[in-house]
């Protein structure tokens, strides 16, 4: 099953999952939210921003990712990510906010111990015009990586 891209900037990003929809091997266990029956398969040290809904959900065994919304607006969603993200072992190498995508704000990042995982938080104004913003969160491990969490620093 694959999942249609998303357009940012010049990345096209295509998400694909196990042919029954399951997460593949390697990927770590999902855990249920409390308010979704979608389960969240970000591993439990990653930063979620406060309140955020969980959405959507895909897992393959090189990428996972999660598709949050909240009625906060963009720029609270990019300040909150900026030093959260840093906090719980990531570094943060770009801000871009696409000239032709006024309603977009993406955050490239890496962690900071294993160059090789990478990851894209787009955050995005809601296109109906109602108040919430989305937020789309992709950590993506080379073929060689099993994705599985690593305890937050201290």
């Amino acid at each position: 099953m694959v999942l249609a891209g998303l357009s940012l900037l010049p990345f096209i990003v295509v998400l694909a999952c196990n042919g029954d929809g399951a997460p593949a091997a390697g990927t770590p266990a999902a855990t249920a939210t409390a308010d979704s029956q979608v389960a969240d398969v970000l591993p439990e040290d990653f930063p979620v921003y406060p309140g955020a809904r969980l959405v959507d959900s895909q897992a393959s065994e090189d990428r996972l990712t999660g598709r949050y919304e909240t009625d906060d607006s963009r720029q609270q969603v990019v300040d909150f990510y900026q030093p959260a993200l840093f906090q719980a072992r990531y570094r943060v190498d770009w801000v871009i906010d696409p000239k032709d995508q006024e309603d977009t704000t993406v955050i490239l990042f890496g962690e900071r111990e294993n160059l090789k995982n990478r990851g894209i938080i787009t955050t995005r104004d809601d296109p109906s015009g109602e108040r919430k913003t989305e937020i789309i969160v992709e950590l993506m491990f080379p073929s060689d990586n099993t994705p599985t969490p690593t305890p937050a620093p201290e």
